[in-house]
């Protein structure tokens, strides 16, 4: 995840890098990755590449210079609750935005964008989910290649009857092994439902209120590797980890740690 290999250290950890973006796609070279997944955060748009025509030439540039892909886009400023919205202006607002992000994302040559259903975007009645659907029918018509991913912190079970209601060509879910297991799920049982809907894997410890670096949480690991080993799933590993007071001895550490799980797994 963008802004987990620099020295971003007084700025929130899910936000935009601003002074070192660039640097991080050496970095991601360097401990042997394979893509990063971009952010944008809402705040930063005037600094963040992606939103201007230079920019995104440069992105595709470092793309190719590195051998570091930019595969996916974390939408964070949709966390604000704005696809949901009650105010229909505001809602159209945030539809505009979204439909620019995905013409955006195909320009960088993007597989998929993260929207996060958590917080003032959590999905907690009907009415909220109605107007979710309706937002996303508004732009699932479009001529796009770019797969819409939820992360929800809802059960699979719940994200899975959203998701039918959809177009499942165009959409699917981020599965956070941190958020299950923080929230109590029962991460064999969830991947052994949701794994066909699945497009992204997220790498993240917790204890009951902290994230942590991995390892040193309460994340069965282990169990999630079998899930996915038994299920046959394979796609796309992101590390969204914190970089606490050192962000290359936490990324050494947890890339490490992933690569190892993965392996077990047969998909490195």
């Amino acid at each position: 995840m963008l802004g987990r290999l620099s020295p971003k250290y007084n700025q929130p950890l899910q936000s935009f890098p601003i002074n070192s973006w660039a640097q991080e796609f050496d970095n991601a070279s360097k401990l042997e990755l394979d893509c990063i997944e971009w952010l944008e955060d809402g705040v930063s748009d005037e600094n963040n590449p992606f939103f201007s025509s230079a920019g995104r030439k440069r992105l595709v540039k470092l793309q190719k210079q590195t051998n570091i892909s930019l595969d996916s886009i974390c939408c964070h400023s949709f966390i604000t609750g704005g696809l949901i919205s009650s105010d229909k202006a505001t809602r159209k607002q945030w539809i505009e935005r979204l439909k620019l992000i995905l013409k955006f994302a195909r320009e960088i040559n993007s597989k998929s964008i993260v929207i996060p259903l958590m917080e003032d975007s959590s999905i907690n009645g009907e009415l909220v989910e109605d107007l979710l659907l309706d937002s996303m029918n508004q732009v699932s018509n479009l001529e796009h290649e770019i797969q819409i991913l939820f992360e929800t912190d809802l059960s699979a079970k719940k994200s899975s009857n959203i998701l039918k209601k959809l177009n499942q060509n165009h959409f699917g879910l981020v599965y956070d092994l941190g958020n299950a297991s923080q929230l109590g799920h029962d991460v064999y049982h969830e991947i052994e439902l949701i794994h066909d809907l699945i497009g992204e894997i997220h790498f993240k410890d917790k204890d009951l209120n902290n994230t942590l670096r991995l390892g040193d949480g309460k994340t069965n690991f282990e169990l999630a590797a079998k899930a996915l080993k038994d299920f046959q799933w394979s796609g796309r590993f992101i590390l969204e980890t914190p970089i606490f007071n050192n962000w290359m001895t936490e990324a050494r550490h947890n890339v490490s740690f992933a690569k190892n799980i993965i392996s077990s797994i047969g998909l490195i």
